[in-house]
């Protein structure tokens, strides 16, 4: 495993550019390097790192202490990412252990936010993003029996241009009061556009 990152940020007044961009290599869990961790020894084959790769660049506007405004555009792709499942099959009648490769998705959006401070003991903070995250290549599952991991089958699932299941938009705001130690804060939360994650086996 790895985690590369870079950053670099410049002010200049009441303005600043903020630019980053990492790339990590992630073990993946141990739910998904055996096809059953309860009761079966059996090591999925050709366990590789989940590969991150993301960027974003900000712009942030501070005129004064009481306000600030930011942007940010950014993009994150995963690639090589594995999970297994389990479920009874209804085309063969058995139980089966799936191990899914080749797992593939690429997120992109902007985020806007600004933080204000009303008074001394009254701040507000505002959100909202806006994004699309769709499979950019399709998987590869092969299906076990439960019972003596025998072979069943080795198939395509077409995940390429599908949703990945992520809600698309969000929107936070928040009124938050500060006073003789005390903290009392209302928030309101909306998630628009969640799609239904695609199954992998149907």
């Amino acid at each position: 495993p790895y985690d590369i990152s870079l950053g670099w940020r410049h002010s200049f007044g009441k303005h600043g550019l903020r630019v980053a961009a990492m790339v990590r290599g992630d073990s993946p869990q141990c739910d998904n390097m055996f096809l059953q961790t309860e009761y079966n020894n059996r090591r999925v084959e050709g366990i590789k790192l989940r590969t991150t790769l993301a960027s974003d660049a900000t712009y942030i506007y501070a005129p004064n202490q009481r306000f600030t405004l930011s942007a940010t555009l950014f993009a994150a792709a995963l690639v090589d990412d594995s999970d297994v499942i389990h479920y009874y099959d209804d085309l063969v009648g058995r139980y089966v252990d799936g191990v899914v490769s080749n797992i593939e998705y690429l997120s992109f959006g902007i985020e806007a936010s600004a933080n204000v401070r009303w008074s001394q003991y009254l701040s507000s903070n505002f959100l909202a993003t806006a994004m699309r995250s769709r499979y950019i290549d399709n998987a590869t599952v092969t299906l076990y029996a439960d019972n003596d991991n025998s072979l069943i089958a080795h198939t395509t699932a077409e995940m390429k241009g599908h949703n990945t299941g992520t809600p698309e938009l969000a929107l936070y705001g928040d009124v938050e009061l500060y006073a003789a130690g005390w903290r009392v804060r209302l928030a309101a939360y909306y998630c628009g556009y969640r799609y239904i994650s695609p199954s992998y086996t149907r």
